[in-house]
C-alpha cells in the first residue's frame, strides 16, 4: 500500500565513492510512504529504491532517523551515514 506524505519529510542519501574518496550527499522530498503488513514503513522519494544505500529521513526542523536511530540533528544523521556508506561501499571506516 502507498500512502501520501504530508508531514514535509525529506530523504537524505549518503553514498562513498572509494576511487575518489569523496561522499554524495542526495536529499529529496518524500513524496509517499510504502505500507506491507508485518514491514516498516519505507519512504518513496525519486531517488528510487533504497536497498544497501545509507539513508534517512529528515523530520522538520531538522531531528532525523533511520531504522533503529533517532538523531537530534540533521548532521549528527549525516556523520552516521558517512560510516554507513563506507561499509556498504566495503571500505572499513
Amino acid at each position: 500500500m502507498i500512502v501520501p506524505n504530508h508531514t514535509d519529510c525529506r530523504l537524505v542519501e549518503v553514498s562513498y565513492n572509494p576511487d575518489l574518496e569523496s561522499f554524495e550527499e542526495i536529499e529529496a522530498p518524500i513524496i509517499a510512504w510504502q505500507l506491507d503488513p508485518g514491514c516498516d514503513w519505507l519512504p518513496v522519494s525519486l531517488l528510487g529504491s533504497l536497498d544497501g544505500l545509507a539513508w534517512a529521513v529528515i523530520e522538520p526542523p531538522g531531528r532525523a532517523y533511520t531504522w533503529d536511530t533517532v538523531f537530534a540533528t540533521r548532521a549528527e544523521a549525516v556523520q552516521e551515514l558517512r560510516h554507513q556508506a563506507k561499509r556498504l561501499a566495503g571500505v572499513d571506516p
